[in-house]
């Protein structure tokens, strides 16, 4: 399906128009980060930490609450302050994520390991004389490699989508391949990916070429493609397709509107 690369993101577009859906890149902080980063911005560190702990909120689960509840969410992480961080015991943060009702299946684990992340960010800070020089040092793609893998830059919890996200919520252009994406781009859906469901690396890279092909920025790109699939927002292409409404129905390989992954 990739000699369709040409006319995918117009149908995209087209598919949101017929059904109303807003492209509402306002409710997410990071395309006023980027806009600012291209403008000169640096990012503090409480700045570097809020963007690792909204990326790790919004892990396999619904973003709307997350938003609703985006100021109480800073208030009861002290502004992303570190001294703050390490008076507080992970059973508070958790505690209070679950009280907002936006905590995730991994919260747990999530909280239990602030204080690592905190530990784990000043070390690369201390190796690279600042957060944001290293986060800019080399390709985003190449840094969510190093922080999701790489055992001397490993931050904690943090996978190679969660990663890219990290890197997008500090202003640094790139789209997030959460699991929806990577289905959405397979070879059951859009087919621009060989495999059934496609792989982070791959939905980055289309992306990518998506954007250059339309100038248009790789997050805003990657945020409206979700936003096709996400429950709260277009629910069109999720788990269960609705194909009578999607305009990429005539390049996909559905082909069924009865089709579930």
């Amino acid at each position: 399906m990739k000699e369709h690369m040409d006319i995918i993101w117009d149908l995209l577009i087209e598919t949101l128009r017929i059904n109303e859906i807003e492209v509402t890149l306002h409710d997410f902080d990071c395309f006023a980060a980027i806009k600012a980063r291209k403008a000169g911005k640096s990012f503090s560190d409480e700045q570097h930490l809020e963007g690792i702990v909204f990326a790790l909120l919004s892990s396999q689960r619904p973003w709307k609450p997350i938003l609703n509840n985006y100021q109480k969410i800073k208030e009861l992480f002290g502004d992303f302050n570190y001294q703050y961080i390490f008076n507080q015991k992970a059973e508070y943060f958790e505690q209070g994520i679950r009280e907002l009702k936006c905590g995730n299946k991994s919260i747990h684990r999530q909280m239990q390991a602030l204080q690592s992340i905190v530990l784990k960010l000043e070390y690369i800070k201390e190796k690279h004389g600042g957060l944001d020089s290293f986060v800019v040092s080399d390709n985003p793609v190449n840094i969510a490699m190093l922080i999701s893998s790489n055992k001397e830059y490993k931050i904690p919890e943090l996978g190679f989508a969660l990663a890219l996200e990290y890197l997008r919520n500090i202003g640094i252009d790139v789209a997030k391949p959460d699991s929806q994406l990577c289905r959405l781009f397979g070879n059951k859906r859009l087919g621009l990916s060989s495999h059934d469901i496609a792989s982070p690396n791959e939905v980055v890279r289309y992306i990518e070429e998506i954007a250059n092909a339309n100038e248009v920025a790789q997050a805003e790109v990657g945020t409206t493609f979700w936003m096709l699939c996400a429950k709260d927002y277009g629910n069109i292409c999720s788990q269960k397709p609705n194909c009578s409404k999607c305009k990429l129905y005539i390049i996909c390989n559905i082909k069924s509107e009865k089709y579930t992954c």
